[in-house]
């Protein structure tokens, strides 16, 4: 019976700390675009969330997403949210250009050449999307385009920090 109880306590316990975790901690990076432009996660902190796009050349992923990433961005661009794709993948920017050109892309597509912010941020494959809070440089998301990124911004907006993952 005791046994049963300290496991049970255990259990709880180890629980309790997985929901009161600090959420992940997101590095102050700044790379250049496709255009030339700079960005630096903490330059949007006037921004109530960021939301960041691993895209990369020929892949069949990120091209089906870039659709439902449009859609967000037109309902959530004026709500002080911004959109960002980031090419880790190690395509070169004339490729990069090209494929913008070649999708009709109307982000900037950060390179991120050296693949160092697509490891701060345990980024892993094209076509997923970490939303960061910029103000805080946590990750409020990590996962593929889907409806718990809207969750996840509402949240933002009002003030909310909380952390949804989905892998």
């Amino acid at each position: 019976m005791k046994k049963a109880y300290w496991l049970t306590a255990v259990m709880l316990g180890a629980i309790g700390s997985v929901a009161n975790a600090a959420p992940e901690r997101a590095g102050d990076f700044a790379l250049l675009d496709n255009q030339g432009d700079f960005h630096q996660l903490s330059r949007y902190r006037h921004k109530d969330a960021v939301v960041v796009f691993s895209q990369a050349n020929n892949c069949e992923t990120s091209e089906s997403a870039v659709a439902q990433l449009r859609e967000l961005r037109s309902q959530w661009a004026d709500k002080d949210v911004a959109f960002l794709m980031m090419n880790s993948a190690g395509d070169d920017l004339a490729s990069i250009r090209q494929t913008v050109a070649a999708q009709n892309l109307d982000f900037p597509v950060m390179l991120d050449t050296s693949q160092l912010v697509a490891q701060t941020l345990n980024i892993s494959k094209a076509g997923e999307v970490v939303v960061l809070d910029p103000a805080r440089l946590t990750v409020l998301y990590r996962g593929p385009v889907h409806e718990h990124i809207e969750m996840t911004l509402t949240s933002a907006k009002s003030g909310g920090v909380q952390e949804t993952m989905i892998m």
